[in-house]
Parts: structure tokens; sequence; C-alpha cells
């Protein structure tokens, strides 16, 4: 008899235990799931950062009339834009590391960040630059299409998010 209540009380313990180790695993997945989440929402915030900056009028090459500010001025603001978003690139990337099984998502963010640079480099060029020069218009040339380059890689970044995004949800 004493046997019998020792095996149904084991028999309990072990039931309780498979429950609460299940439970506790689940609320664990719940929990990477909603960080992941939450990961996935910075890096799509900083990407729309970025389509924000590139989309508002393109290279601020001439001061829109009645402006007292300098071209130059206008030039070095866009270039600080830039630049600020390049600084966050590396939290980004520091983010998307964390985020297992997402290599593409990172390949994505590593190209972003070097054209990124490559981008406020010549910004800076491009605002010490002469006005009215030869020099100014290659540099002009250049950013124009290092910013055609980052707008394809943030467009190609925002479906590689959408589609990590709906994975999570299905």
């Amino acid at each position: 008899m004493f046997l019998a209540v020792l095996i149904v009380v084991a028999f309990i313990a072990i039931i309780w235990l498979y429950i609460a180790v299940k439970s506790f695993k689940k609320k664990r997945d719940i929990q990477e799931r909603e960080h992941n989440k939450r990961l996935l929402k910075e890096i799509i915030d900083w990407t729309v950062d970025i389509a924000k900056i590139s989309s508002e009028g393109g290279l601020p090459i001439k001061v829109k009339p009645g402006d007292k500010k300098p071209k130059r001025l206008v030039r070095m603001n866009w270039a600080l834009e830039y630049q600020t978003v390049n600084a966050r690139a590396k939290y980004i990337m520091v983010i998307a590391a964390t985020m297992n099984g997402e290599s593409a998502l990172q390949s994505s963010i590593r190209t972003i960040n070097s054209q990124l640079e490559e981008l406020t480099k010549l910004l800076w060029e491009f605002v010490a630059c002469e006005e009215n020069s030869a020099l100014e218009q290659e540099l002009m040339d250049k950013v124009n299409n290092s910013e055609r380059k980052l707008q394809e890689y943030v467009a190609n970044l925002i479906d590689e998010a959408n589609s990590i995004k709906h994975r999570e949800i299905a």
C-alpha cells in the first residue's frame, strides 16, 4: 500500500515536473519571439530613417529661393543627417548579431553600413569642395550614385525584415 502511494506521488511529481518544464520553455520561446520583434522593429525604424533622408528631395544642390542659409550649410545639415544614421548602424549591427539564424539580414545591414560610410565620406568631401567647380560636379555624381545604391540596399533590407516579420507571425 505504501509502495502504491509512493509510486502515485512519484508519478504526479514527474507529471508536474514535465508540465513545469514545458511551461517554462513555452514562456521562454514567447519572450524570445517578443524580443526579436522589438529588435526587428528597431532595424526597420533605422531603415525608414535612412529612406526618409534619401527621399527628402535628394542632393540639396541649390538653396530654395528666399532661403537665407548658404548652400554649404544646407549640404552640411544633410551630411549630418546621414552621419547620424551611420552612427546608429554600429548598434543595429549588434542587434542583428543577436538574432539567431538571420544571416541574410545581418549581411544586408553590413552592406548598408559600408554604403553609409562611403556616402558620408563623399558628402563631407562634397561639403568641403568649392562651389561651381569641376570637383563639385564629379562629387555630386558620386554622391547621387552612392545614394541610389543605398536606397536599393535599404529597400532590400526592408523586404528581408518584412519576410522575417511575416515568418514570425506564421
